[in-house]
């Protein structure tokens, strides 16, 4: 497979979705295949060329550096920061957990894309508060009618 061109923003992505792979310190098989198919995807190939596959397996999550992999990367709008979110997303969620951690790599990329807030909320984690549920708890007391009586 070596007549696909990876270029470095190929490269810069592969980095980005090998770190939101070790995000929550394990390194499921789910997003090792889940990394490669995206890959493969966006190169439009059966899988991923021997060098590409190289570099994710020499991948070294001490030395990665979310921030500064992100400013390489050099998104030119919301729009490509969103599909770089969304990429991660999908393997965030291939190992099925709900973690903490791949989260807050999830927010910290979106901070370091430029899209925090509004633009990936749909793709965070929401944790509400005690006090937030209380609040939605009282709320939907007033709004209910009273029970029926048996």
């Amino acid at each position: 497979m070596s007549g696909i061109d990876v270029t470095p923003t190929v490269e810069l992505i592969a980095d980005l979705l090998m770190g939101a792979a070790y995000a929550d310190q394990t390194f499921d098989g789910r997003e090792r295949t889940t990394v490669r198919d995206l890959l493969a995807a966006w190169l439009s190939a059966e899988e991923v060329p021997a060098a590409l596959d190289a570099r994710l397996e020499r991948f070294d999550p001490e030395a990665f550096s979310l921030e500064d992999t992100a400013a390489r990367l050099g998104v030119a709008d919301e729009k490509q920061a969103r599909k770089v979110l969304e990429l991660v997303a999908a393997v965030n969620e291939a190992d099925d957990e709900l973690d903490l951690d791949e989260d807050e790599y999830l927010k910290r990329l979106a901070a370091a894309l430029g899209l925090a807030g509004a633009g990936s909320a749909d793709l965070e984690l929401e944790i509400l508060s005690v006090e937030e549920l209380r609040a939605d708890f009282e709320e939907l007391s007033m709004a209910l009618p009273p029970p029926l009586p048996k």
